[in-house]
């Protein structure tokens, strides 16, 4: 279970060591409130970062074209937002018919690499 192992900050201290050597940065999905990435990742000095969106918690079409929306709305008054989902056949078309949206929104989508802050 990824929740539970975001939430033992022992085992995330191997795991952001280990990337940190490798040169990588760590995404959390967030999916516990409890996770301790984010602490361990400032300890550690790992580039990190945190969704803000997920994107097909629930499998409809309708759904995840909702929290599309959603991250787009972030991404406006944050000027950022970082959407995971699954490659479900749902969320991959939803994506497909809301892509249009973004250009329309002059929201850029781009790599989540482009989005680390640096240290």
């Amino acid at each position: 279970m990824g929740s539970r192992f975001t939430e033992n900050a022992a085992l995330m201290k191997t795991v952001l060591d280990d990337a940190k050597r490798r040169r990588l940065f760590f995404i959390d999905s967030y999916t516990s409130p409890l996770s301790a990435a984010a602490s361990v990742a400032q300890q550690v000095q790992i580039p990190f970062l945190r969704r803000d969106v997920f994107l097909d918690n629930h499998p409809s079409e309708a759904a995840i074209r909702k929290q599309i929306r959603q991250a787009m709305q972030r991404a406006k008054i944050q000027g950022s937002a970082l959407a995971i989902g699954h490659p479900h056949e749902s969320t991959l078309r939803a994506l497909g018919r809301e892509a249009g949206k973004f250009e329309e929104e002059k929201i850029a989508v781009v790599p989540a690499g482009e989005l680390v802050p640096e240290l």
